[in-house]
């Protein structure tokens, strides 16, 4: 149980951690004197809306249940698998104060990252530059490297109502680049899945320029998800997210689900199977 953001991290896997689905721990006699309670561990309480807990592990996250209260993000992170089946959940549960209209924590899932998870600064340096705009009228793909929009407005929006940042163009990027990892993520992501959706609506915009293509798209995902380090080595994506029954990944009042599996795929239920009303 944590009174905050929790950091849970392991060189390989995490096990079983919380209760399994359906199975609380009876608490007897606790110091409160009301008897007995039952908890399901892995509850970590946000505060603030800037608030990231990360769980990682370098290989699979397995039958592992967490809850997250309040606003911010819950980013779940496996090097390899997330591993559910009908036995873990993952829930964020919104405010619990009162007259907290918030909405409530956001839930990333990532499997098939890697033990060193994903570098969202490299990806999301692209597409803050507006040197990387790329020249209009002129094929994207004769322009490697380049973008079709640059998020330097967006970024801003995202500051001064996230932070209240008040500054120049300058130090828009240099307020960025000074927050943690964690809390720079979740705008890299917000900017990667709208790249997927602009590429989606030019492949149907009929007379567009790219008519027919997903380049822009493709081109976000192979700068979050590159095939070669910066030493010229292969890098693999491998895992899944698996879940099935009972098993669920919710967000009860607000909140965004947003999962990656870059060489894997996602599993939600069993054919043949109807899963249970309360998934």
């Amino acid at each position: 149980e944590g009174a905050g953001p929790v950091w849970m991290s392991a060189g390989r896997d995490i096990v079983a951690s919380g209760t399994y689905l359906g199975q609380p721990v009876q608490v007897f006699g606790n110091a409160m004197g009301n008897g007995t309670i039952t908890a399901t561990g892995n509850l970590f309480i946000h505060n603030n809306a800037n608030d990231v807990s990360r769980v990682s592990a370098g290989r699979d996250i397995i039958y592992s249940s967490f809850d997250v209260a309040g606003p911010g993000t819950l980013e779940i992170t496996a090097g390899r698998n997330i591993q559910m089946e009908n036995r873990a959940s993952i829930t964020s549960i919104g405010p619990v104060r009162a007259g907290d209209n918030r909405p409530g924590a956001s839930l990333v899932l990532q499997a098939g990252v890697g033990a060193e998870g994903l570098d969202y600064s490299h990806f999301i340096a692209r597409y803050l530059d507006p040197k990387n705009q790329a020249v209009s009228g002129t094929p994207l793909a004769a322009q490697p490297g380049k973008v079709v929009k640059t998020y330097d407005e967006e970024l801003r929006a995202w500051l001064t109502l996230g932070y209240g940042f008040n500054g120049n163009e300058e130090q828009v990027r240099a307020f960025y680049a000074a927050l943690p990892s964690a809390e720079q993520a979740v705008f890299a992501r917000q900017v990667y899945f709208a790249e997927l959706r602009a590429g989606g609506m030019e492949y149907a915009d009929e007379g567009g320029p790219r008519q027919g293509s997903y380049l822009r798209g493709r081109n976000a995902i192979a700068a979050l998800f590159p095939t070669t380090d910066v030493a010229g080595n292969t890098l693999r994506y491998d895992g899944d997210i698996t879940l099935y029954g009972g098993a669920g990944v919710k967000t009860l009042f607000g909140g965004d689900i947003q999962m990656l599996t870059p060489g894997g795929g996602l599993v939600f239920g069993v054919e043949g199977a109807a899963p249970l009303s309360t998934s």
